[in-house]
């Protein structure tokens, strides 16, 4: 099967772990291409290896003429009108297209609940050469999927981006014809199926002999603070790692305070930084996501691995997450840290329903190996409690 991947994220930067995402394909592919704009393409073969992915061909060919013709040119067509003179007769023979990570631009309405949903890419904006990148790439995978019928797989790395299903009707997917969208848990609200993308990549062979033993700190915790629906939250977090430091529990708080004229406040590190972290301890804190109608499934996973038990925030909203993996996420909303027996059954509980690959939560229509769930599972590794 010949494939063809997008992601929007920076995978040289904070948008590193969508490539957990795309490990899984390469049990169904023969031949993988990446549309990318990065120009340094031993480089960026190396960063897909180090998930476990084999890219064979980069494709950018387009690109830069539409950024040169109409991005640096200040060009006054339309969006649609660039979508419509997009050539793609060099995509024609791809047998699956797969996205992680769509457009995401809310400071201009491009979002799921922006101003620009269901209007988008009419009368939006080229100002940006950095976001009119992204949008051209989006827009050309939408035009190979709506001309040549190929099946298109999107992954909602956040669920408030605009996907491709949310775009102007004139070009937009339509769910269910040759168009799925998910993420890491089912929700109706947003059309979304659950994906057990990253529960493939944690139980590809690199990983089978990894234990977290070695828990050095009580509770790690890493935020960003960006707008006033999380200072509420945050005084809540205040409360809770004061009892912490009341009872002498040994605790690191790393955050980033954007827009703060007071660059002292951050002590932010990178996401492999902090994960070595996590690794070290026993348990973390998840605070509801800036949009807080939704719940940071990513956090929760990489922080489960790593045998670091979540402390939720209570207004976390579970409800969604825990009827997808039969779970009760709702225990973890506590005010002081739990006993370590209550710590490790926990542990053992949901490892077990939430870290499993199931071959039922993969891409759908698509076949897979029958010998790849014959794999020895993570849950084999799991450390001795008693």
């Amino acid at each position: 099967m010949k494939v063809l991947l997008y992601t929007t994220r920076n995978i040289n930067g904070v948008g590193e772990n969508v490539l957990e995402h795309f490990a899984h394909i390469k049990e169904i592919s023969t031949e993988i291409h990446l549309l990318t704009d990065l120009k340094n393409e031993k480089k960026v073969k190396m960063k897909f290896r180090e998930y476990g992915v084999e890219i064979d061909c980069l494709r950018n060919e387009k690109l830069y003429y539409y950024l040169n013709d109409i991005l640096i040119k200040k060009d006054n067509r339309t969006w649609l009108d660039i979508y419509d003179s997009i050539d793609v007769s060099n995509f024609s023979d791809f047998d699956l297209l797969y996205i992680c990570g769509g457009i995401y631009f809310p400071n201009v309405g491009i979002s799921f609940d922006g101003a620009k949903k269901n209007k988008f890419p009419l009368k939006c904006s080229k100002r940006f050469i950095s976001n009119g990148v992204k949008i051209i790439n989006i827009l050309t995978i939408l035009k190979i999927h709506n001309t040549y019928k190929i099946p298109l797989h999107e992954v909602a790395f956040d669920p408030d981006e605009l996907n491709c299903y949310l775009f102007h009707d004139s070009i937009k997917s339509k769910i269910g014809d040759n168009y799925y969208l998910y993420h890491g848990y089912d929700d109706s609200r947003y059309n979304i199926t659950r994906l057990d993308s990253v529960q493939y990549y944690y139980n590809d062979k690199q990983f089978l002999d990894k234990q977290f033993l070695d828990k050095e700190y009580d509770l790690t915790f890493g935020y960003t603070y960006s707008n006033i629906i999380r200072e509420k939250y945050l005084k809540e977090w205040e409360h809770f790692y004061n009892n912490l430091l009341k009872n002498e529990h040994k605790v690191n708080v790393f955050k980033k305070i954007l827009n703060s004229k007071d660059k002292s406040e951050n002590n932010f590190l990178t996401r492999s930084e902090y994960l070595k972290y996590i690794e070290k301890s026993k348990y973390t804190y998840i605070l509801p996501s800036y949009w807080d109608e939704f719940f940071s499934g990513y956090r929760l996973f990489e922080s489960l691995f790593r045998d670091c038990l979540p402390i939720l925030n209570e207004n976390c909203n579970t409800k969604y997450i825990n009827k997808s993996f039969n779970v009760n996420l709702d225990i973890l909303k506590l005010e002081q840290l739990p006993s370590d027996e209550f710590r490790n059954n926990v542990l053992i509980e949901l490892k077990e329903k939430i870290l499993k690959c199931e071959p039922e939560f993969l891409l759908k229509n698509v076949k897979y190996p029958e010998t790849l769930f014959n794999k020895k599972n993570r849950l084999d590794f799991l450390f001795d409690f008693s």
